[in-house]
C-alpha cells in the first residue's frame, strides 16, 4: 500500500507540472496540454462506472474537452459557454444510448457517467478562463501548487507511516491531511508574497481551496477502492481507480481555483 502511494503521488505531481508548464507558457499551450489528460480521464471514469458502449461515449466527452478547451482560449472571459458544450454534450449522449440495439442495458447509468465524465472534463477546463490575465496567471499558479504540493505531501506521509506500521493498518489519516493543509497554506502565502498580482491573503486562499477539494477527492476515491468487492468481477473498476486516483482531485481542485479567484480578483 506505501508504494502505491508513492506512484500515484509522483504521477500527480508530473500531471501539475504538466498544467504548471501550459500556466506559465499561455493559454493555448494550456489547452494542448489538457486535451491528453482529459481524454485519459475520460476512459478512466467510464471503465470505472463500467458504462455501455465506451469508445462511443469516450467519443462525445472527448468532443465535449476539446470544445471546452477551445471557446475558452479563443473566446470571451468567464465560463458561461460551458453551459452550452454541456447541454449539446448531454443531447448527443442521450440520442446515442436511445440508439443502441437491444435491450439497452444500463442506459440511465451510461447517461450518468457520460454526463459526470462531461462536467469533469468541463471543469478542469475552468482553469484556462482563470489564466487570462497576469493576475489570472499567478491565481493559477497558487491553486496548480497548492493542489499539487497537498496531494504528494499526504500520500507521501501516510506512505512513510504505512511502511513502519503494521498490516491492517488504516491506509490514510487524519495526520497527512493536516500536513497536507498546512503546506497548502504555506504554498499560498509563498506565492501571493512574490506575485505581484496577488497578495498573501489571497495566494493562501487559492491554494488552500483548491487543496482542499482535491485532497477531499482524493480520500473519496480511496473509500471507493477499499469498498470494491473482492473477484475478477471488480479487475476493471480497481484498473481504472489508479489513473483516477491521479487525475481526478487535479480536475475538480480547477473549479474551485476559478471560483475563489473571480471572488478575490474580479
Amino acid at each position: 500500500m506505501a508504494w502505491a502511494l508513492v506512484h500515484t503521488a509522483a504521477l500527480t505531481a508530473a500531471v501539475v507540472g504538466v498544467l504548471l508548464l501550459g500556466v506559465l507558457t499561455n493559454r493555448y499551450v494550456l489547452a494542448a496540454l489538457m486535451i491528453p489528460l482529459q481524454v485519459l480521464l475520460t476512459l478512466a471514469w467510464l471503465a470505472a462506472r463500467d458504462t455501455a458502449t465506451v469508445f462511443k461515449a469516450a467519443v462525445v466527452v472527448s468532443g465535449a474537452a476539446v470544445a471546452s478547451d477551445l471557446l475558452l482560449a479563443t473566446g470571451p472571459l468567464g465560463v458561461r459557454r460551458l453551459a452550452g458544450v454541456i447541454a449539446v454534450a448531454f443531447l448527443v449522449a442521450m440520442l446515442q444510448q436511445l440508439v443502441r440495439r437491444g435491450a439497452r442495458v444500463g442506459l440511465a447509468a451510461s447517461l450518468a457517467a457520460i454526463s459526470g465524465a462531461v462536467v469533469l472534463v468541463a471543469g478542469l477546463a475552468t482553469l484556462i478562463a482563470l489564466r487570462r490575465s497576469d493576475t489570472g496567471r499567478d491565481a493559477a499558479l497558487a491553486a496548480l501548487l497548492g493542489t499539487g504540493l497537498a496531494l504528494v505531501v499526504a500520500r507521501a506521509v501516510d506512505a512513510l507511516r504505512l511502511s513502519r506500521a503494521h498490516s491492517g493498518a488504516r491506509r490514510r489519516s487524519v495526520l497527512a491531511l493536516a500536513v497536507a493543509g498546512a503546506v497548502a497554506v504555506g504554498v499560498g502565502a509563498l506565492v501571493g508574497g512574490t506575485q505581484a498580482g496577488l497578495g498573501i491573503g489571497d495566494g493562501i486562499a487559492l491554494a488552500t481551496a483548491a487543496a482542499v477539494v482535491a485532497l477531499a477527492a482524493d480520500i473519496g476515491l480511496d473509500i471507493a477502492y477499499a469498498g470494491l468487492p473482492p473477484g475478477p468481477e471488480a479487475d476493471r473498476p480497481r484498473a481504472a481507480l489508479l489513473p483516477l486516483t491521479v487525475l481526478l482531485p487535479v480536475f475538480v481542485a480547477a473549479p474551485a481555483a476559478y471560483v475563489t479567484g473571480r471572488v478575490l480578483l474580479g
